[in-house]
């Protein structure tokens, strides 16, 4: 039998990747969410490998409170 006096945590997440690969490009992303009773995380990262060999990255976290 469960304790009433147990808090209850709600929330939802979701997560996504994708990549797109050629023989010259490479690129991948993907996304973070995560919600959990007025708290919010959110991530972003991304990745581009273009033919000549640039490198463009970032990763970008923000937590917010509601």
């Amino acid at each position: 039998m469960p304790d009433d006096s147990s808090p209850t945590i709600t929330g939802h997440f979701a997560v996504w990747d994708g990549e797109n690969v050629n023989l010259h490009n490479h690129t991948a992303a993907s996304t973070f969410n995560l919600h959990i009773d007025g708290v919010t995380m959110h991530e972003v990262f991304h990745v581009s490998i273009s033919a000549s060999g640039i490198s463009i990255s970032f990763d970008k976290p923000s937590l917010s409170c509601h």
